[in-house]
């Protein structure tokens, strides 16, 4: 894990060259930018990068399974098909799709509709 110390910011001025050596040794970044937009975009991507990530899931449907069906594919393989009633919103093929049943988690992964 990597633990940043601080960050030189300099804006419109010139880094002195021992300041550079010895922020460079001890791993410390420099911004320097005579433009103040471009140092404050800079500034806004290292503080995001420090942030932790979220993940948003979100439900565009829901369906109740009303059969299982059993499909032959080729060299013996079979493949269970679930035949499904859309009770709200849409479901959309190819999205990512999750099986419940009694509050547990049975099946997720990406559903293939015809």
């Amino acid at each position: 894990m990597l633990f940043l110390l601080g960050v030189i910011v300099a804006f419109c001025v010139s880094v002195p060259r021992g300041v550079e050596q010895v922020a460079t040794q001890n791993g410390v970044p420099i911004c320097s930018s005579a433009i103040i937009y471009q140092l404050m975009d800079e500034i806004k991507q290292r503080v995001v990068a420090l942030l932790p990530v979220t993940i948003e899931k979100r439900v565009t449907g829901e369906a109740s399974v009303l059969q299982l069906f059993d499909i032959h594919l080729r060299a013996k393989q079979l493949m269970k098909v679930a035949g499904c009633r859309v009770m709200n919103g849409v479901i959309e093929k190819d999205k990512i799709a999750r099986v419940v049943r009694g509050g547990e988690i049975l099946f997720e992964g990406t559903s293939t509709l015809s």
